[in-house]
């Protein structure tokens, strides 16, 4: 099949099929492609351009071509999901064609590349059609001899997903699924006795025995786990389970064979133990971006994936909004009326917010919607041979043009142990407007490759200032740091945060006098009596430390640029963060890694002096100046956002009225009045309605009363002509 780039040489007969008559493969393709990932066409690879054109269901198809087409679904599914797989109906008659999204063409990517992930986006924007077609296509046309498996919260769902999988397979064309009457067709598993495959499923213990020998017994190659947060006892289950694929997974690598874990689920609650365990699981994955397509080949793949991936479990979380998935905000608004979704409910199943029932967070629920909003994807990803990546949100050109103009910005610098638990992260803002310009997190327990990457960072970059936490592997980083910078011609002082620029210490302390001389003319050895004063130490207490980061500066950070954060995962693990003992902190086994390095960002720029040695003219505004600005005067990113919420709130109120008095039902109407009565509630007293909502509602009610005597009377007259 092909994956790469490079792929289409070992295929030379294969070409795009930019015929399709399914045009959202198309248009993913186009959206790839402005995406700038060179590896772009492969969605519409076809192996057999005879095939082109040809209708796979088609009565009047030869043997041959039944042949030919059996072929191409077994070793292209791009082919498969394109032209033959389909869509049980909910309404319509007919089946429907997969539509290709962002979500679905990554979830399958990874998975054929052996690569575990997972995945969570709203609720009908297709994500069931992601796991069970890939399922299908395994089970019933490319594998040979496997045990595929399913396991999922209760029977019910069980159920759904065995009903989904039959109607799948019996809308195949006869000559691909081939269904045997020998196959087993109930509530708990299915088979395909041709091709000696058998797809079982299993549902989560109540018990923690129960659940340890659930998973002990769970030895496919091949599983799903759906809904994992809402499965009880997942955190025992799983591991017992990852244990026992190791050896089913060995084997279908030496065979050729396909192995890999999904984890399909819409977001759970993180103060839940099964919420908990998965949401700090999907935390430790590296999150997902489409220039993942452009790696040369699977080992550089899994190179990368395991490099930022910073938990132990070494997988991608594909995680998009509705926004992301080709959906507008007024689909949003009437699939959440529809759905009569409210609340943390609504949260979880339409906005992909994990939520804590306990309402611990430190940042109001107004703020946190706000961090939420302001997702985006990558502009682009830089990838480097080390493994290491670069989520940037302003494209190649906007960066290039910054550094030339002259435009500064902070990176922030999380250190880990060291060890492997956590992560070492890097977060570049903006000077001006503390928008999130680029984020990454990394795995990396060689401190002098990722330091030499730095300084090769700085390099490139030469408007970067960084300010690295100065503890755990941060000394070792630091001190590589002011080996390696002067021999490139980079002053560290201009660089790195140090506190001899912030205080002034220069002026006091002789030992540092060589400080206003040139890089040139200090010695080595110069930098060893005062590496101690580089960084950030976030031990202790006072102007210095990490109470002074989340007491502080975390406040201000989001009021000021949480509108403009962009990065899904340091999003995430700011709207995780939680009060415990009075104390801020991440959630447990959770990281903050990022967030530690946004606020250091912050930080520097609100709160350091000196801003102009590191070349720093227009930084942030300080909190002082800031509490003296007039409302009038200045708008942050909190208010711009609540200016924008209390608009969408207006417009979401005017399109129920339109629906009022369209209704046609009673119930209807009963029931949209009070959605809009309880929208109204939240509008601010200055962005209230034009005129007064018993007004609008009671002049919607009558135009909804006229159109229905107008019917009435048309019907009449009809009937006393005939």
């Amino acid at each position: 099949m092909i994956l790469f780039q490079d792929d289409w040489n070992k295929h030379p007969t294969a070409v795009p099929d930019t015929s399709t008559t399914n045009v959202s493969w198309k248009r993913y393709v186009d959206l790839l492609k402005a995406m700038g990932i060179a590896n772009h066409a492969f969605p519409l690879a076809i192996h057999n351009p005879r095939l082109i054109g040809l209708d796979p269901f088609s009565p009047h198809l030869t043997v041959q071509q039944m042949v030919e087409i059996q072929l191409e679904c077994r070793f292209n599914p791009w082919y498969f999901y394109r032209e033959v797989l389909k869509i049980p109906p909910n309404a319509s008659p007919e089946p429907l064609p997969v539509l290709a999204n962002r979500g679905n063409i990554a979830l399958w990517w990874l998975a054929y590349n052996h690569i575990d992930s997972a995945i969570t986006q709203p609720r009908q924007t297709g994500k069931s059609v992601s796991s069970d077609g890939i399922m299908t296509h395994i089970k019933d046309v490319a594998a040979e001899n496997s045990k595929l498996l399913l396991l999922t919260k209760d029977n019910a769902l069980r159920l759904a997903n065995i009903d989904r999988l039959k109607k799948m397979r019996e809308f195949l064309p006869s000559y691909v699924g081939r269904i045997s009457k020998q196959d087993a067709d109930n509530k708990t598993e299915m088979t395909n006795v041709a091709l000696g495959n058998i797809y079982r499923t299993a549902v989560g213990q109540n018990s923690e025995a129960g659940a340890l020998n659930l998973g002990r017994g769970l030895t496919s190659p091949v599983t799903e786990t759906d809904e994992s947060p809402f499965i009880p006892y997942i955190d025992v289950t799983l591991p017992a389970m990852l244990a026992s694929t190791r050896a089913a997974r060995e084997e279908a690598k030496a065979t050729g064979g396909f192995y890999f874990n999904l984890f399909p689920t819409t977001a759970g609650k993180k103060d839940s133990r099964s919420g908990a365990y998965m949401f700090d699981l999907f935390m430790g994955a590296m999150p997902w971006n489409e220039s993942l397509f452009d790696c040369k080949n699977e080992e550089e793949l899994q190179h990368i994936v395991n490099k930022n991936s910073p938990g132990r479990k070494k997988m991608v979380y594909i995680n998009l909004l509705h926004n992301q998935l080709g959906k507008t905000d007024e689909w949003l608004y009437n699939a959440m009326a529809e759905a009569n979704a409210t609340g943390e409910a609504a949260e979880r199943d339409f906005m992909n917010k994990w939520t804590s029932g306990s309402g611990s967070s430190p940042l109001s629920h107004e703020i946190l919607e706000m961090i939420t909003k302001a997702r985006k994807s990558p502009s682009f990803t830089e990838l480097f041979s080390e493994g290491y990546c670069i989520n940037w949100y302003i494209d190649e050109r906007e960066l290039a043009r910054r550094q030339a103009e002259g435009r500064m910005m902070v990176g922030g610098m999380d250190t880990s142990e060291g060890l492997g638990r956590d992560q070492i992260s890097l977060v570049i803002i903006d000077t001006e407007d503390l928008s999130v310009l680029g984020s990454m997190a990394v795995d990396e327990t060689n401190l002098i490759l990722f330091s030499n990457w730095i300084v090769k960072l700085m390099l490139k970059y030469s408007n970067l200032i960084l300010i690295p936490e100065r503890k755990s592997s941060g000394t070792t980083i630091i001190d590589n740091l002011l080996l390696q910078l002067p021999q490139n011609g980079i002053d560290p002082f201009k660089r790195i945060y140090n506190r001899i620029v912030d205080e002034g210490l220069w002026k006091d302390k002789k030992e540092l006098e060589l400080f206003l001389e040139p890089v040139i003319r200090r010695p080595v050895s110069f930098y060893d009596k005062c590496k101690k004063y580089f960084g950030f130490a976030t031990a202790g207490g006072g102007y210095h430390s990490r109470d002074s980061l989340y007491e502080q500066t975390l406040q201000k950070a989001a009021r000021l640029g949480g509108y403009r954060v962009y990065d899904t995962a340091l999003s995430q693990e700011i709207t995780a963060l939680i009060v415990k003992n009075g104390r801020i902190d991440h959630t447990a086994g959770g990281h903050d890694d990022r967030v530690i390095g946004w606020l250091l960002a912050v930080w520097m720029l609100s709160y350091s002096k000196n801003l102009a040695h590191y070349g720093i003219n227009n930084a942030l505004i300080s909190a002082q100046d800031y509490k003296k600005l007039k409302d009038d005067e200045v708008k942050t990113s909190y208010d711009k956002y609540i200016d924008y919420q209390q608009e969408q709130l207006k417009r979401q109120i005017a399109g129920l009225l339109m629906q009022l008095k369209d209704a046609k039902e009673e119930l209807t109407a009963i029931y949209l009045e009070g959605k809009v009565r309880a929208l109204n509630t939240k509008l601010k007293e200055e962005n209230s309605l034009p005129m007064s909502l018993d007004s609008l509602i009671q002049e919607a009610n009558t135009h909804r009363a006229k159109r229905i005597e107008e019917v009435k009377n048309s019907i009449y007259r009809t009937s006393t002509r005939q």
